[in-house]
């Protein structure tokens, strides 16, 4: 082959490789894919500041209701942006979710553990979660049926909180405030409705009584104010329980008194041999009537008097004065009481006193 052949066979094979490189370049003349390439989605921010917290009940009755809060989680960046509570183990139930980070569910009448997640978001795309159990226990016969279990009054403070629970007045004082506590067994609900009947039934007033207490858990404990009517009364409480039961319950009765004993003071101490003056007051407040006012003293601890017997107006208060000793006592303290009883109503009142030993 002479020398220009050559040089013009390899300008024809430099031709055909251009060719194929601006084909290749091109997607292959146009056959082949020619979108961009993929891109990765953005990964999910951190947060360190977001954290899920959970309160909640660690055990819980058959058919009681569990209360779940998820208010106490948090987020240093800003606020939660979303509640999602579910079921994650255990006998299934379903969890009613609020919309203020709190959920509940009415546990089931089998045993088991039961767990629930509670996942918080905060807007921009982080989680946090958290776990808790609640363990269910299986009601007993008695825990099973709704029943009165205690019906009792008590004096509310001044500043409107509630009394010690284990301070029940009686009897009651006609036309007062006064607290009605009511336990209530069984499966029941806030919605029990409670009234006023009087001991023959007819209804004396409605009572709005709020419950208290741990709805997982029995008893239930309603409180709410009352103002005391003029005659003997029961307080009712109706409703449904959470199986379906349905109920309507009376308590004993409560026999209201027009009369205020009161003594003043109404705790003295000292040690053994110290003497002190208490006045008794005796205040009525019903229709004037002859009362018999009678002291028990089994220690002596008052220079107790004769019983008597008086006549008191209406709206007016008799005062006994009384001087006591504090006796030297095997216990820290002794009880006096006051009785009054008159044709139509009755009252006591309590005067404590305590020895300090080694004054």
């Amino acid at each position: 082959m002479s020398h220009a052949a050559a040089f013009s066979s390899r300008l024809f094979i430099y031709w055909l490789i251009g060719i194929a490189f601006l084909l290749s370049g091109c997607g292959g003349g146009g056959g082949g894919d020619t979108s961009p390439p993929a891109v990765p989605p953005p990964a999910v921010p951190g947060n360190p500041g977001l954290g899920a917290n959970i309160s909640a009940p660690s055990t819980a009755i058959s058919f009681g209701k569990v209360k779940l809060d998820g208010t106490l989680s948090s987020n240093s960046n800003g606020q939660i942006a979303n509640y999602q509570w579910r079921q994650t183990s255990g006998p299934t139930v379903t969890v009613v979710q609020g919309t203020d980070g709190t959920a509940s569910f009415i546990a089931p009448e089998s045993a088991g553990i039961i767990a629930i997640t509670l996942t918080v978001s905060d807007g921009g795309g982080a989680t946090a979660a958290a776990t808790s159990e609640v363990t269910i226990v299986a009601a007993n016969a008695a825990q099973s049926n709704v029943a009165i279990i205690s019906a009792r009054l008590a004096s509310p403070l001044s500043d409107g909180g509630h009394t010690d629970f284990s301070e029940s007045v009686d009897p009651p004082l006609v036309d007062t405030a006064m607290l009605a506590l009511v336990a209530l067994s069984g499966p029941v609900d806030e919605n029990v409705q409670f009234k006023l009947v009087s001991d023959g039934g007819d209804e004396l007033g409605v009572l709005d009584l709020k419950a208290v207490s741990n709805l997982a858990v029995q008893p239930t404990t309603f409180v709410g104010r009352l103002k005391i009517p003029s005659q003997r009364f029961k307080i009712r409480a109706a409703g449904s329980s959470r199986r379906g039961q349905q109920f309507d319950l009376v308590s004993t009765a409560f026999t209201p008194s027009r009369l205020s004993i009161q003594f003043e003071p109404s705790v003295v101490s000292g040690a053994a041999g110290t003497s002190q003056f208490v006045r008794l007051n005796i205040t009525n407040n019903g229709p004037t009537s002859e009362f018999t006012i009678h002291v028990i003293d089994p220690a002596s601890a008052v220079g107790q008097p004769a019983d008597s017997v008086q006549t008191i107006q209406t709206d007016a208060t008799v005062s006994i004065d009384l001087q006591t000793t504090v006796p030297d006592m095997a216990k820290p303290y002794e009880t006096v009481i006051a009785e009054v009883n008159g044709s139509q109503d009755a009252s006591s009142g309590q005067l404590l006193i305590w020895e300090k030993a080694g004054l």
